[in-house]
C-alpha cells in the first residue's frame, strides 16, 4: 500500500462502518449472542475461564470480548468490537490484496467482502434470521487477514524474518479463536512450505531456514504462554472437554451432506459454474475456430442475454449474494489459480537446475 490507497481504503472502511454500525443495535439472538456474552462475563468477573465458565469457541475470543466488555459491559460492546473486527480485516485484506494486485481490482474486492459479511440472514433450522452476530470467527478472520497479509510480505522476502514471525503470531491466535479455523490454517501452511521450497524461492535478507524459525516460534509463543495459563489455573482438562471432545461428539449428530448443501446450493454451484461457461465461450472459441466472424459473437451473445432474461428469477437465484453459487466457484477459482502459479514456475525452476 502507498499514499494513494488511503482513499480507497477509506472509502471502503466508510462503507463498511455504515452498513455494520446501524445493525449492531438491532435485535438479541439468546443463543448466539448469550453463548458469547456469558463467558466474557465471567471472565471479566475474574473467573477461569473453562474452569468456572464454559467456553466451546476459544479462548482468545473469550479475551477479547471481556476486554471490550471492560470498556461497557453490555451486549452492545460486543457487537461494536465485531464491527471494528470486520473493518481490521478488510484493512489487512486490502493492504496483502494490493501487494500483488490493481488498485481497481482490490476495491473490487473488498466490495465483494463487504457484501458477504453475513447480516439479517435467515436461519435455515429455526428459519428465523440472524442479526450482526459477536461470533468468535469474525475475530478468527481477523487474524487470517494480518497472516495473509504477513504470508504475501515473506513470500516476497521483504523482510521475512519479521513477517514469519508474525506470521506465526496470527495462525496461533486464528486457533484460540475458532479451533477447526486454526488447525486448517495450520496445515495449509504446512503445504505452502514445501510448495514454496520447489518453487526455489528465497528471501532477501535472510536464510530460509531462519525465516521457518521465526514462523515456528512466534506459533509455538502463543501456544505456551495460553496452555501455560490454563495449567497455572487448574484449567486444561476442562479446555479438552470444551474445545476438543464435546464438539467431536457434537458434530457426530450432524448430517454434513445437508449442512453442505443449505451453505453451498448444488443447482446454484451448478448454474454459476455454466453461467461463466456460457460468457467465456466467445473470449475461449477463438483460439480454437479464428475463422468465425463477428456476426456469430454478436448473435451468440445476443441470444445469452434473452434467455437470461427470460430466465431471470433462476438468474437471480443463482447470482445471490448469500445463497447462490459464489460459496462453490469462489474456492474453485481460488484453487486453479494456485494451481496454474505453482505450474508456472516449474519450467523456470527446471531451467535453474539445468546445467550449464
Amino acid at each position: 500500500m502507498n499514499r494513494r490507497d488511503v482513499l480507497p481504503s477509506g472509502i471502503l472502511l466508510l462503507a463498511l462502518i455504515a452498513l455494520l454500525a446501524p445493525a449492531a443495535r438491532v435485535g438479541v439472538d439468546p443463543l448466539h449472542d448469550g453463548a458469547m456474552l456469558k463467558p466474557a462475563l465471567d471472565v471479566l468477573a475474574g473467573q477461569a475461564l473453562f474452569r468456572d465458565t464454559f467456553m466451546q469457541y476459544g479462548a482468545l475470543s473469550a479475551y477479547l470480548q471481556a476486554l471490550a466488555l471492560w470498556i461497557e459491559p453490555a451486549l452492545l460492546s460486543l457487537r461494536l468490537q465485531t464491527v471494528a473486527a470486520y473493518g481490521m480485516t478488510l484493512f489487512f485484506l486490502y493492504a496483502a490484496w494490493r501487494a500483488f494486485l490493481p488498485r481497481v481490482l482490490a476495491m473490487v474486492g473488498g466490495v465483494l467482502f463487504i457484501l458477504f459479511i453475513p447480516i439479517y440472514e435467515r436461519d435455515h433450522w429455526n428459519h428465523e434470521y440472524w442479526m450482526l452476530l459477536p461470533w468468535s470467527s469474525v475475530l478468527a478472520m481477523m487474524f487470517q487477514g494480518l497472516g495473509l497479509l504477513a504470508l504475501g510480505q515473506v513470500i516476497r522476502g521483504v523482510e521475512a524474518s519479521r513477517w514469519s514471525l508474525l506470521l506465526g503470531v496470527a495462525c496461533a491466535c486464528v486457533f484460540w479463536c475458532r479451533q477447526p479455523v486454526g488447525v486448517t490454517m495450520a496445515g495449509t501452511l504446512l503445504v505452502i512450505w514445501p510448495a514454496l521450497h520447489a518453487t526455489g524461492w528465497m528471501p532477501d535478507a535472510a536464510a530460509r531456514r531462519a525465516v521457518l524459525v521465526r514462523l515456528a516460534g512466534g506459533f509455538a509463543l502463543v501456544q505456551a504462554l495460553f496452555f501455560a495459563g490454563m495449567a497455572l489455573n487448574g484449567a486444561l482438562a476442562d479446555w479438552w472437554t470444551q474445545n476438543i471432545a464435546w464438539p467431536a461428539r457434537w458434530s457426530q449428530g450432524m448430517v454434513w451432506s445437508d449442512t453442505l448443501g443449505l451453505f453451498m446450493p448444488p443447482s446454484a454451484v451448478g448454474g454459476l459454474a455454466g453461467l461463466v461457461a456460457a460468457i467465456a465461450v466467445p473470449i475461449l472459441l477463438p483460439r480454437f475456430r479464428p475463422g468465425l466472424g463477428g456476426g456469430f459473437y454478436s448473435g451468440y451473445l445476443g441470444a445469452l442475454a434473452l434467455v437470461l432474461c427470460w430466465q431471470h428469477e433462476w438468474l437471480g437465484r443463482t447470482l445471490a449474494i448469500g445463497t447462490g453459487g459464489w460459496s462453490g466457484l469462489i474456492p474453485v477459482a481460488i484453487a486453479v489459480q494456485a494451481a496454474s502459479s505453482v505450474w508456472q514456475t516449474l519450467p523456470g525452476r527446471a531451467a535453474a537446475r539445468a546445467p550449464p
